[in-house]
């Protein structure tokens, strides 16, 4: 990381927060008369990319149609230019938390996410977004048929201010050809992706209403819904679309919301909600016994709580003092929920309080997304800006935190423990060969298939042979840890 300054064309590049496979992010500012000066990002493509003329016809032309967003909603793009040869994207600054990390920290604390909290995020979330899908041209008036591809936690920015952003919207096509060569890049975002699209089929707007309904999932329930550790196990969850209910995770969780959240992640695109704002509509109804979602004042709080990268982990009393704070005197901290990882324990501290900042970088794409530089820090899409001396030595007269000063937000209920879900294996064969469908789902896998992993339980398998003109159905039994073999003869029409 560089701290030297580099003048850019009327921007100053203060620090390079990031450098990835597409582009390096800087922390700039912008100066101008009588003292005037804003703080800004900017995105500089790499040289090796800006001499691609496919790359560069890509990039500028979905960078102009994101250049025609503005919504409060939405980390707004300032300019789409070039200096010299150097493309680059000047962007807004947000001084916050990205939604990964506050999950993160949640977790280490072993507090649960309040009900309120999780959807006063996704209703923003949902607003900026359909504002994305439903804009048009401002010259021609046509839709732009905007698709983010990439809605994640990590592209979910909290601001200081208690604000909810959307951020690294729209320029995921010429990420994917910067980087399709390259292995490795999978695993991150499969967790939030609608099966159509890990299918490698044309995706519109539903497949980010599927993301938000994934997160949706991992709010209330604390607990991603494609939680596997291998890279090939996530990509089967994601092809599959199989994601528990969260009354079947918690039992006592309001159904209304839960059949809600159902509905978003619905396998089929046309069984989902049609928009954004059917999703956010229904959710606010369904989550009436929630109370009113969060306002800014509350997510502000909660976010300046969470911003001391350096507190240790807590554990007995503390953490009870620490969900009292933030989360009202009725917020009750449940470890059984949250489970801090071996890797996240390990991690190191680093000194004195940071502030973080929204650099649109480092957020891992697929099929349509890919990496645009590797985060230093938290997680990508945010990244470290040193404190300020005052920061460091504020007198013990002054508030410690803007939350000292804000009342806490209103007493939430908290979602009942989750439920783990436990899986076994299925493996299928047939002859001749078969396409394999699962639970009414095209698993786009013809037979053999060898330890396929399902969610205990039964499941309805149905096997379409093009040779034999037959099909079979069967009710299969998924025990725990366990593989259940399955053989099919069409020729004979014997199965075991």
């Amino acid at each position: 990381m560089s701290d030297s300054v580099e003048r850019f064309g009327k921007y100053r590049l203060e620090q390079r927060l990031a450098v990835g496979g597409m582009a390096e992010i800087f922390l700039a500012k912008l100066d101008g008369p009588v003292g005037f000066q804003k703080e800004l990002v900017i995105k500089r493509i790499l040289p090796n990319f800006a001499t691609d003329p496919d790359f560069v016809s890509m990039f500028l032309d979905e960078a102009k149609l994101v250049a025609q967003l503005a919504h409060p909603n939405l980390v707004q793009v300032f300019e789409l230019g070039s200096v010299g040869n150097a493309l680059f994207l000047a962007m807004e600054y947000v001084d916050g938390l990205d939604l990964y990390t506050l999950l993160r920290r949640m977790r280490q604390r072993s507090v649960p996410m309040p009900p309120d909290v999780s959807v006063s995020i996704l209703l923003a979330t949902l607003r900026g977004l359909h504002y994305a899908h439903e804009k048009t041209d401002q010259m021609t008036e046509t839709p732009l048929g905007l698709v983010h591809r990439d809605v994640s936690p990590s592209n979910i920015l909290v601001s200081r201010a208690g604000y909810v952003k959307v951020t690294d919207f729209g320029i995921a096509k010429a990420e994917t050809r910067a980087t399709k060569t390259r292995t490795g890049v999978l695993k991150g975002k499969f967790a939030y992706m609608a099966p159509e699209h890990a299918q490698g089929k044309a995706i519109d707007r539903r497949a980010d209403l599927f993301a938000v309904g994934l997160i949706a999932f991992e709010l209330f329930s604390g607990r991603q819904a494609y939680a596997d550790p291998d890279e090939h196990g996530l990509f089967q969850h994601a092809v599959s679309g199989l994601v528990p209910t969260l009354t079947e995770v918690m039992t006592s969780f309001s159904s209304d919301v839960s059949a809600v959240i159902e509905k978003a992640l619905a396998y089929d695109p046309d069984d989902r909600f049609p928009t954004c704002a059917a999703f956010a509509a229904e959710l606010a109804r369904a989550s009436s016994a929630f109370g009113p979602p969060a306002d800014e004042a509350a997510l502000s709080a909660l976010v300046q709580e969470l911003d001391q990268v350096d507190m240790p982990l807590l554990s007995g009393t503390d953490v009870v003092t620490l969900a009292t704070s933030v989360l009202g005197p009725k917020q009750e901290a449940k470890s059984s929920q949250f489970e801090t990882t071996e890797k996240e324990k390990a991690q190191p501290k680093r000194p004195g309080r940071k502030r973080i900042a929204a650099a649109l970088a480092g957020s891992v794409v697929v099929a349509g997304i890919i990496t645009i530089g590797k985060i230093q820090g938290d997680r990508a899409g945010l990244v470290s800006k040193p404190s300020t001396p005052s920061e460091e030595t504020r007198p013990a007269s002054e508030p410690t935190s803007a939350a000292e000063s804000i009342p806490a937000p209103p007493p939430a209920q908290s979602p009942p423990p989750a439920r783990a879900m436990k899986h076994g294996f299925l493996t299928i064969n047939a002859k001749p060969w078969a396409n394999v469908f699962i639970d009414g789902r095209d698993m786009k896998m013809t037979t053999p298939v060898h330890d396929l992993r399902l969610f205990v339980g039964n499941h309805r398998v149905r096997l379409e042979s093009p040779g034999a003109k037959r099909s079979e159905e069967f009710v299969v039994e998924i025990q725990a840890n366990k593989t259940t073999t399955k053989i099919v003869n069409f020729n004979s029409g014997v199965g075991k």
